[in-house]
């Protein structure tokens, strides 16, 4: 079972969704309540967890990031289709134009390296930047 600790120890690096953080052991068991319960208990009481919820998902699935986190999380939407990244840095390179630096993009619960190191992003396609 996964504790409150490890949870903030891996929320520092990325942020994750519930089926990242439990793997092979997501689904509609004891487990997955468990860590459900947990997390909300947590953001409740004002810990050092943040959710964000994402849009475009069917069960309301939600990204947790902990509130030291060194990287940025940008959500775009580009043609009716949200996409989810973290990185490094991001910089703006004129008005219109955002820099992320050593982007991960979440694609089936998994986050893989997205781009060359760098990727530029419209602003217009921007929701939001936590």
């Amino acid at each position: 079972m996964i504790d409150l600790e490890e949870i903030e120890k891996r929320l520092l690096i990325r942020p994750e969704t519930y089926r990242s953080l439990l793997k092979e052991d997501y689904g509609r068991n004891t487990k997955t309540i468990i860590v459900k319960r947990k997390m909300l208990r947590c953001i409740r009481k004002g810990s050092r967890f943040g959710a964000v919820k994402l849009s475009g998902t069917r069960g309301g699935q939600v990204l947790f990031y902990n509130l030291d986190k060194t990287y940025s999380i940008v959500i775009s939407s580009e043609y009716m289709s949200f996409n989810y990244f973290y990185c490094e840095d991001c910089k703006y390179i004129d008005k219109a134009t955002l820099k992320l630096i050593k982007p991960y993009r979440l694609k089936n619960n998994e986050w893989n390296e997205y781009g060359n190191g760098e990727l530029d992003i419209f602003v217009g396609n921007i929701i939001k930047v936590v």
